[in-house]
């Protein structure tokens, strides 16, 4: 960090921590404007040094996730969490999922699903048929995020059950989860209640919120936000 950024930061720090946050309409609106501008000219994206941070300051996120349900009828496939940009939950087995950008349609994030599950497999799998056909939507899912950053996901879910032949195709490093060992410490600690839900929204177990009707489930009583 060179010498004027230090300065920049010591004086933005003495604003924040002087002034009331209704004070700082002038700073929001320098930030809101500059985010908003990344987001348009790249493809709604905005840089992962700041997106937690972007998700804190506007409380929430939207996100979609794809439960992958296996050939066997009684287990799901979750996605090892290894890569260098995840930011929590590192090497835990999760649902694969994805943030929902400003500027996204819906095939738009199903296709970054799509491509999260079956990688460079993606085509072959889309082209042999009915694989968008098959989704299953199941409902709205909420919890706390782990970053540093906080704020709380609001993810669209959907269940694909997949055939022996698609299981082949799965990118990455993939563990089936039988449907009674979903307490697992191996898995990302909120998906666990989660796929609770979506095996059966009247049943589930564990300390959450579950709307009469089923469709949506709160996880937030179950764990207590990151500290």
């Amino acid at each position: 960090m060179n010498l004027f950024v230090q300065v920049v930061v010591r004086t933005l720090s003495w604003i924040l921590g002087f002034f009331p946050l209704e004070k700082l309409k002038t700073v929001f609106a320098m930030l809101a404007k500059k985010v908003l501008g990344h987001r348009l000219a790249h493809n709604g994206f905005v840089p992962r040094e700041v997106f937690e941070y972007c998700i804190a300051i506007g409380g929430g996120y939207l996100c979609a996730e794809i439960v992958v349900a296996a050939s066997d009828g009684k287990s799901y496939w979750l996605k090892l969490r290894d890569s260098e940009e995840e930011a929590g939950w590192k090497n835990k087995y999760q649902i694969t999922g994805v943030a929902i950008r400003a500027t996204d349609s819906p095939w738009h994030f199903l296709s970054r699903l799509y491509s999260e599950i079956f990688g460079d497999n993606f085509a072959e799998v889309i082209n042999s048929g009915d694989v968008t056909a098959r989704l299953v939507y199941k409902g709205i899912e909420t919890h706390d995020e782990s970053e540093e950053g906080r704020g709380t996901c609001w993810t669209a879910v959907w269940l694909l059950s997949i055939t022996e032949e698609e299981e082949k195709l799965l990118d990455g490093t993939w563990t089936r989860f039988s449907f009674d060992g979903l307490d697992n410490e191996e898995i990302v600690v909120h998906h666990g209640p989660m796929l609770e839900w979506v095996t059966n929204p009247a049943g589930t177990k564990s300390n959450v919120n579950v709307f009469p009707n089923g469709d949506f489930v709160d996880l937030r009583p179950a764990f207590k936000k990151a500290q």
